[in-house]
């Protein structure tokens, strides 16, 4: 399964969390859960998103950060900004 966050900043520093592997670089004050899912066969799973049409995703840099879980182990994946253009 995976998880995928985001929030409107990062955490350069990072946070570990005991049982979870990898770091969570992601500001903890603004970070929301995005998605939460299954992934195929594949190891995938296409979902897309439709952008509100608002001028703040113009005017502020996102920060997004993924997790995978299997039935042992929960691991947060690298983190990266994303920047919506007009």
């Amino acid at each position: 399964g995976f998880a995928t966050f985001v929030a409107l900043g990062a955490n350069p520093v990072g946070t570990t969390i005991p049982g979870i592997a990898g770091t969570f670089n992601l500001d903890p004050g603004t970070t929301v859960m995005l998605r939460l899912g299954m992934l195929d066969v594949n190891g995938e799973n296409d979902v897309p998103y439709t952008i509100p049409n608002n001028p703040l995703f113009v005017q502020y840099a996102l920060w997004y950060q993924p997790a995978s879980m299997d039935s042992t182990t929960i691991a947060f994946g690298f983190h990266y900004g994303i920047v919506a253009t007009n």
